[in-house]
């Protein structure tokens, strides 16, 4: 990949433009957090009434608000909001054991979550109060709600920045990587086939022939290489000294000539003599001259 820097190097620097670009377009979100409370009646608590009775504190304040969570953030309720232009990531959570209910709103403005949070607020409020009187509950024995905070309590989140920075940056690396890669490929493969072209279009040399390549020489026999080809014939001295031939070495001579003929290619040569080994008998012994004629006793 190092080896391509050429390719790689436009890649990674399209790559940190394309983030520094997404950095300066992606605007970041807002969050909101604001918290509910529910309170009980003192009339209903303290008289004996059965008209004054709510059944919600019989079952406890903790079950109001579970069941006015459930019925706030409905798919229709964030439907709506959605319509509205106000945000639809909204989340509910409960406290324990206070009945307290944390809202938070993740919006892309300051206006739209502010917006959100008091629609949502609204929402429960009324909720809380049908759910009572549904039940017939009076308004003195109503359990009322309150919220806690003023709507201000907003913050800059960078997650969406965040986000879109590694989204960029993971699929421009790799792009480079893959790219690269596919590239040195694919060189490696039009050289290989380039080379394979060249060594098929050049004609074989002949070893033999020195005029296909004005560089070549040609392999000509000398005398000395048939001498040192040549077969060693023993020479072998009688006790007075003379040579004794054997009576195989004048066909040999004939066969050595011939093979010289042909390794010279039929030109006639120097007569080059068959290398020579001397072998000394001892001086008793009597050795018989085979010519065709005779023996002679030992």
């Amino acid at each position: 990949m190092f080896r391509r820097w050429y390719v790689a190097l436009p890649l990674v620097v399209i790559t940190v433009l394309l983030s520094g670009w997404a950095y300066t377009t992606v605007k970041p979100d807002y969050k909101g957090v604001g918290y509910v409370q529910l309170i009980p009646p003192q009339a209903a608590t303290n008289t004996k009434n059965t008209e004054l009775r709510n059944v919600w504190l019989d079952t406890g304040l903790q079950s109001l608000l579970q069941a006015a969570n459930y019925a706030t953030i409905d798919k229709s309720f964030l439907k709506e909001l959605g319509q509205r232009g106000l945000s639809e990531n909204v989340v509910l959570d409960m406290g324990y054991p206070a009945p307290t209910l944390t809202v938070t709103v993740i919006g892309t403005s300051e206006g739209q979550v502010m917006a959100t949070m008091d629609a949502v607020m609204q929402r429960f409020q009324e909720t809380v109060k049908v759910l009572q009187t549904d039940q017939g509950v009076t308004d003195i024995g109503l359990i009322s709600s309150r919220r806690l905070d003023n709507g201000q309590n907003l913050e800059e989140t960078g997650g969406k920045v965040k986000r879109a920075l590694i989204a960029v940056l993971g699929a421009g690396l790799l792009a480079t990587a893959g790219l690269t890669i596919g590239f040195d490929a694919w060189m490696r493969t039009r050289t290989r086939r380039k080379q394979s072209a060249a060594v098929k279009s050049e004609p074989t040399p002949d070893p033999h022939d020195p005029g296909g390549d004005p560089t070549a020489t040609a392999i000509i026999p000398t005398a000395a290489t048939v001498e040192a080809r040549a077969p060693i014939v023993p020479r072998i001295l009688s006790s007075n000294g003379t040579s004794i031939k054997p009576a195989f070495d004048a066909q040999q001579d004939v066969e050595v000539a011939a093979m010289r003929r042909r390794r010279s290619g039929g030109r006639r040569e120097t007569d080059v003599s068959s290398s020579e080994v001397t072998i000394i008998l001892p001086r008793n012994a009597t050795v018989e001259r085979q010519n065709g004629s005779g023996s002679t006793p030992r």
